[in-house]
Parts: structure tokens; sequence; C-alpha cells
């Protein structure tokens, strides 16, 4: 049995850190509702993930479906075979109530050819 279909390779901060540029690009072959488990809320819920022509996958968040739906149209079937760039972004955030400032990286997408997203 391969047993590589098991290592699955999500397309997190740690990974994008690693690729030239902070950045991946990559055609979709697939998407997928996975059972994920939130370490912060101790829960699990089904989540949209993008898989990838090379096997790489991304798990979306709100900002990256809704990207996704505008530039591709809301039937994830229309998504197939297009590419998207998927990159860390820096981001500062204040806490209101102290006013300390602390930044953190984040995953954003993009399309080829356009602006960020």
């Amino acid at each position: 049995m391969d047993m590589m279909r098991f290592l699955k390779r999500l397309l997190n901060d740690r990974e994008l850190k690693r690729m030239d540029g902070g950045r991946y690009q990559g055609r979709i072959a697939d998407v997928l509702a996975e059972s994920m488990r939130n370490k912060f809320k101790g829960t699990t819920s089904d989540e949209a993930v993008i898989v990838f022509e090379d096997g790489w996958r991304l798990v979306l968040n709100w900002g990256m479906r809704l990207a996704l739906i505008e530039n591709f149209g809301p039937d994830s079937e229309a998504w197939l075979g297009r590419s998207i760039i998927v990159y860390r972004h820096h981001v500062d955030k204040s806490n209101i109530q102290t006013g300390e400032v602390a930044g953190r990286w984040v995953k954003r997408i993009m399309f080829p050819d356009s602006e960020l997203v």
C-alpha cells in the first residue's frame, strides 16, 4: 500500500515560509469538504479544502472563499484547472484596550496577473 496518500501536505504558514518568497502557485485539481479539528475551540467541523495538482492542500478561510467565488463563481466545479497564488502577508493588529500592536502572518490568495485579494 502506498503510504504517501496518508501524508497530507497542508499549505500552512510554516510551509509557505519555507517556499521561495513565501509564495506558492498551483492549479486546482479538486475541492473537498474535510473534517478538521480546531485546536483552539476543541471542536471538529467540515471545512472547504483545495487540493492542488501536485498534492498540496489549502484549507480555505472565509476571505479566500469569497475571493474564489467572486473570481470563479459559486460552483467549485468551475474552479478546477484554475491557478491561484497563496502567499504570506504581514498584518499588525492593535489591542483596543492596551494600545499594544502585535504583528502576525496570515495567508492570502491572489490570481495570476491580477491585484492582491
